[in-house]
């Protein structure tokens, strides 16, 4: 087998808590392990090395400015709090400083950035990608999105390697993210099309995660829906360590949990905390608790409200070591996954949830959503469309019978299932799209 070069450019990588680097770092990895050399361009966060090898990939943080070094000594990313829990507190007046930051963010910089939140990160991402493609020369390169801003960077390498192969992986969508626009749409509305079209055009192959994300994409740029492919969620959740202590105790209680982060206009807990609240009216009442690991960012008013009967129940814990997350879902009675206002965006949690082995309860804005078809088939999901009919006697009734004995997931059939979603498994598929069949497997 002959030693492949390959350049990847993802704003977020290890040790990153973001989708984008759970994915990435694994996929990288996989390559690394099979010999070949692979640098990783993305974006610096204090108290992380400018540059090291993990995992046999070489790693090269770039960015952090003066803004950028204010930024995150007074407003930590979401993705670096976990992290860095029991740090030293933030200086005296952060507090000030951070709600000035934040007014002058939203006031202005939000409303006239372009792409997106990552764009000062574009030009030492450029400055960085060149200078190791230029070094030596690299068989393939990969962009991610979230943000665009790393396609941007793809652009400009195209431009100087136009022969070599180049994979653009979209994570979300960019130009038609309507329910939680990226930038100001009045302003960039037709620049982000015309934008994503010429990724889109200029890349060699484009991966999305699920069906509906590839259909749509098809009918928005069907110029390009012959080189769209989909390369499915990663299994990237490490199992907790064998014999470490519990997370819950042991007594009894039926523990509903749910990892994730929440957003009032993409995905909000309301029906949850209501189908929650109608399960308290039930049998399971004294036994059932709600833990909800990650960032509520603008939902916290939603737990604000939910009434007596909830008090003392619903349990927020915020953001927490993955190793936290795994042990959380390996103990809870079921899993709660909460669908996306878009049927065609797909969290990549949801393998993770099917590789707990846990009963999941999967609560959708309508049977099309993306993830009532990527539990299709899996041995232990109730599926709960939002609505009134979902609370009705007969239907609560039946989620109750389901809790209380929820089917089995064998593990020969866990397995099986799970194989797709495997590190070793997605990594291949992102081989085939980005160098064909050419001699990038063992």
């Amino acid at each position: 087998m002959r030693e492949r070069r390959i350049l990847l450019v993802s704003h977020w990588y290890a040790p990153a808590l973001h989708p984008r680097a759970f994915r990435w770092s694994a996929v990288a990895s996989r390559w690394a392990a099979l010999g070949h050399r692979v640098e990783a361009v993305c974006s610096w966060a204090p108290g992380l090395p400018r540059e090291e090898t993990v995992d046999g990939v070489r790693v090269h943080r770039v960015g952090g400015g003066l803004l950028g070094r204010l930024k995150d000594r007074w407003r930590k990313p979401p993705a670096f709090r976990a992290a860095a829990a029991g740090t030293a507190g933030a200086p005296e007046g952060a507090s000030a400083l951070s709600g000035l930051a934040g007014w002058l963010s939203d006031a202005a910089w939000k409303k006239v950035r372009w792409p997106d939140y990552a764009c000062l990160w574009y030009f030492p991402a450029v400055r960085e990608a060149r200078r190791l493609a230029a070094g030596v020369a690299c068989d393939a390169f990969v962009t991610v999105s979230d943000p665009f801003t790393g396609h941007l960077v793809g652009l400009r390498m195209k431009k100087d390697l136009p022969a070599t192969p180049w994979l653009a992986d979209v994570g979300d969508p960019f130009s038609f993210q309507d329910v939680t626009p990226v930038n100001n749409a009045r302003l960039h509305g037709g620049r982000n099309v015309s934008a994503e079209r010429e990724v889109l055009s200029r890349a060699d192959a484009v991966a999305v995660t699920n069906p509906a994300a590839r259909t749509e994409y098809a009918a928005r740029f069907p110029e390009s829906a012959g080189k769209i492919h989909v390369v499915p969620p990663l299994l990237s959740l490490p199992p907790p360590p064998p014999g470490g202590p519990r997370l819950f105790p042991e007594d009894g209680r039926l523990r509903l949990v749910f990892v994730g982060t929440l957003y009032r206009d993409v995905r909000n807990p309301a029906f949850l905390l209501r189908l929650f609240t109608r399960l308290l009216d039930t049998p399971l009442s004294d036994r059932l608790e709600l833990h909800v690991f990650g960032d509520v960012n603008d939902c916290g008013e939603y737990f604000e409200g939910t009434g007596e009967a909830a008090k003392g129940k619903v349990h927020l814990h915020g953001m927490v070591s993955r190793e936290t997350v795994a042990r959380a879902m390996g103990e809870a009675a079921a899993l709660v996954h909460v669908g996306n206002a878009t049927s065609y965006q797909l969290p990549s949690k949801v393998v993770e949830y099917s590789a707990a082995g846990r009963p999941v309860l999967n609560i959708v804005r309508s049977a099309e959503d993306s993830s009532a078809a990527f539990f299709e088939g899996y041995p232990a999901v109730r599926n709960v469309v939002e609505g009134e009919g979902a609370l009705a006697g007969e239907n609560v009734a039946e989620l109750v019978r389901f809790l209380e004995s929820p089917p089995s997931v064998e593990p020969e059939v866990l397995g099986r299932w799970l194989s797709p979603f495997r590190p070793e498994a997605v990594a291949a598929s992102y081989e085939r799209l980005l160098l064909g069949t050419a001699e990038m497997g063992p």
